[in-house]
């Protein structure tokens, strides 16, 4: 099952609508540093595209991101993608009358191919991004199939802190830059670090 951007565990049903809900909040809570991962993501975008865009979001959840991408860059359209109907319904919400202009799509993005109905496309947003090399490198290479020349990963993922001799996360985060490069991508450069989350840029 594809990760929402709150990073849906295991225990929630993300068909059930009171749980979705209650996620949601918790994750607002928890995940102070969103807006600014958010306000980085809108940042690279206007600083590299000067004309309306073609957006994808992976893991879409309750429409945070979406709503700032609306609000502040320049979408010609948006594609929210998540496995959840029921976080569907919340981002509708949360967007009000912005939600006109998102197209709602229902799959799970390490396993369906939503990317047949939806290329090309200029930026592709995954936040978090999938966790584990196995899922990693098919979801790369479906993203820089689906993009256009040119067109834009942001990306952003969680690591784990190892030691201090070699830290987990710096081994992490250079299998994902490999991972990207392997998959067909360019210039993969870090864009802002909070904590233990990473935003990646990558260009097809």
């Amino acid at each position: 099952m594809a990760e929402s951007d709150s990073e849906m565990p295991g225990a929630v049903d993300f068909n059930d609508p009171t749980q979705v809900h209650d996620w949601i909040m918790q994750t607002v809570q928890r995940r102070a540093w969103r807006p600014r991962i958010f306000a980085a993501i809108t940042r690279a975008l206007n600083e590299t595209f000067v004309r309306a865009i073609d957006v994808v979001e992976l893991g879409s959840g309750a429409g945070h991101l979406a709503r700032e991408v609306l609000h502040n860059c320049r979408v010609a359209s948006y594609a929210a993608i998540d496995v959840s109907p029921a976080s569907h319904d919340a981002a509708r919400a949360h967007l009000g009358e912005a939600a006109r202009a998102v197209r709602f799509v229902v799959s799970d993005s390490l396993a369906g191919d939503w990317g047949g109905a939806l290329a090309p496309v200029d930026a592709v947003l995954a936040m978090p991004v999938a966790r584990g090399p196995a899922h990693r490198e098919p979801l790369f290479r479906r993203i820089h199939e689906t993009l256009r020349p040119e067109g834009l990963l942001l990306c952003c993922n969680q690591y784990d802190h190892g030691g201090p001799h070699e830290p987990a996360s710096m081994r992490q985060r250079e299998e994902l830059r490999e991972t990207l490069r392997a998959a067909g991508f360019r210039r993969v450069e870090e864009l802002l670090e909070l904590g233990s989350m990473v935003l990646v840029r990558a260009v097809a």
